[in-house]
């Protein structure tokens, strides 16, 4: 789809996703300057919502579901393209599977658990993300020591979601 796609840059996107490539878009005018202005900062545009949720999570049912969402929104199977490039580009893939980590903390107060989640929002911000390899959609869960009660830390780069989309997001993963 990209109109300026160059040879080199074609071949470059090729070297790095072989056949796994659906599509290729330029990229937006807002996703140029965050891409430019994210380069200065590793946790800028970093998009993160904690919940905390009692519900009943079998966690590979909610694999099963996050990998459905994933399927049916190619923002969540993109990566961007921006180093050895002429431009930068969003590559859709045709299959990119959502990080997911799940922790069992049942063994701690909730006044501990809190503070846990606390250090590892920071730990995740500060990590960011690599948007020519890294899954773009990361999702942390973490079972407390109440029946039935987890906190989701979800984490996106802002250059690939917005609150709009996230709000989507949460209602297909739990709807």
């Amino acid at each position: 789809t990209a109109a300026n796609l160059s040879e080199h840059d074609l071949s470059k996107i090729i070297s790095l996703y072989g056949n796994a490539v659906q599509d290729i878009y330029e990229l937006a005018a807002g996703q140029k300057w965050m891409l430019e202005e994210g380069k200065h900062v590793k946790s800028a545009f970093f998009l993160q919502i904690l919940t905390k949720a009692v519900i009943s999570l079998d966690p590979a049912t909610f694999r099963q579901q996050a990998d459905l969402v994933c399927e049916k929104h190619e923002n969540l199977r993109s990566a961007f393209v921006y180093r050895n490039v002429k431009h930068p580009y969003r590559v859709v893939l045709k299959d990119r599977h959502p990080e997911i980590n799940y922790f069992d903390l049942s063994d701690i107060s909730m006044e501990e658990f809190d503070k846990r989640i606390s250090k590892m929002m920071e730990a995740d911000r500060r990590r960011g993300f690599d948007l020519e390899k890294d899954s773009l959609l990361r999702i942390s869960v973490y079972k407390s020591c109440e029946k039935d009660t987890y906190a989701l830390i979800v984490s996106q780069p802002h250059i690939n979601s917005d609150g709009t989309s996230l709000g989507i997001l949460f209602g297909d993963l739990f709807v």
